[in-house]
């Protein structure tokens, strides 16, 4: 039985459910109310279970008299449950890793330092910002989450983060942000929320 399945088998141990007998006659499960859960979740994840063909077609019988059924309802209740817990597990470093590179972070590892550094159109994209440019590189026309800018305020905001540098250091566990020149003024908040962002993901 997997993980999962203990813990939903967990949770229906501390709720009660209803008889046998209700089941039976509504829904069409033998047995006592919780091993008529079981049955019942069992047919849908075990492909193995003896009697599942027929489990199934009563649920699904069932389903299609009823409705989503109480059992339904109590199973995807527990997985929920499941499901919530887990994710309450502190994540590990390798996941912080692969979630921070899958939003744009690239893996940076030198003299014992093992970082992951955010570029300034990933930062950027973030908050929204779309910029295009002419063949000469110059700006052609800029937005920010589809609200029209000035081609000035794209380049004000292209030099606030010019030397900006963010990365979170695996070795602290921490986001890291320097912005020597401190040209980032009002468009600090971009940078702001990307991280914060990022920081509840890792958690």
């Amino acid at each position: 039985m997997t993980d999962l399945s203990t813990k939903i088998n967990g949770w229906l141990k501390r709720h009660k459910h209803q008889s046998g007998k209700h089941n039976q006659k509504r829904h069409g499960w033998r047995g006592t109310g919780l091993e008529a859960v079981r049955r019942a979740m069992r047919s849908g994840v075990s492909a193995d279970y003896e009697g599942k063909t027929t489990l199934a077609a009563e649920r699904d019988a069932a389903r299609a008299k009823y409705g989503l059924s109480k059992v339904d309802r109590v199973q995807q209740a527990a997985i929920r449950a499941a499901q919530a817990e887990k994710k309450k597990l502190p994540k590990t470093e390798a996941e912080k890793v692969e979630i921070l590179t899958s939003a744009g972070g690239n893996l940076w590892e030198k003299h014992g330092k093992r970082r992951i550094y955010f570029d300034r159109e990933t930062i950027l994209e973030s908050a929204g910002v779309k910029i295009d440019y002419y063949n000469t590189g110059n700006v052609s026309s800029a937005s920010i989450r589809g609200e029209r800018i000035s081609n000035a305020e794209a380049r004000r905001i292209l030099g606030a983060y010019q030397t900006v540098k963010l990365y979170y250091d695996l070795s602290d566990d921490r986001f890291h942000r320097s912005d020597p020149y401190g040209e980032m003024g009002d468009y600090v908040y971009m940078s702001d929320n990307f991280y914060r962002g990022l920081d509840k993901k890792i958690r």
